[in-house]
């Protein structure tokens, strides 16, 4: 599974634990808010007017990312992690993009679970195929907002 459902809450109503998953949608028992899932990831954008225009050029390549990119974008934010010495548990990553920092945290941190979150179902589907296999904790997958997150608070 790419998402867990155990996490979040309904952007409709901001209710936890009214979300029903039946693998193709996600259906909230109290305000009737649908949301799909498709190709494994929710869509939990709540105002559906919401897109992103960077979906329409190849992002890696106007922006310069590669590989050595990547490992270079993951080998300062570990530096980071050890200045406040986070060495596992979950991380949030809000604004995942095509995984520039998302594949050192899924192949080179230590972080039990990755919870990945961007605009663009387009660029999470991205992740996936380039960088889910061979990680190293288990990642999850979620097209939403970042001014409006669907997570639960502890």
């Amino acid at each position: 599974m790419k998402y867990l459902s155990a996490v979040l809450v309904c952007r409709g109503c901001n209710t936890a634990d009214t979300l029903h998953d039946n693998n193709r949608q996600l259906s909230c028992q109290k305000c009737g808010a649908v949301y799909q899932v498709e190709d494994g990831i929710p869509n939990l954008i709540y105002d559906p007017t919401l897109k992103t225009a960077l979906e329409k050029i190849d992002y890696d390549s106007v922006h310069g990312i590669s590989q050595a990119g990547r490992q270079e974008t993951y080998k300062a934010w570990e530096e980071i992690f050890g200045v406040l010495s986070i060495k596992n548990g979950k991380v949030l990553e809000i604004g995942s993009g095509t995984g520039n920092l998302t594949w050192g945290l899924m192949h080179r941190s230590n972080f039990d679970e990755v919870y990945a979150t961007d605009l663009s179902a387009k660029y999470l589907n991205y992740i996936i195929r380039h960088f889910d296999e061979k990680k190293k904790n288990k990642t999850y997958y979620y097209a939403c907002d970042a001014n409006n997150l669907p997570f639960r608070e502890r």
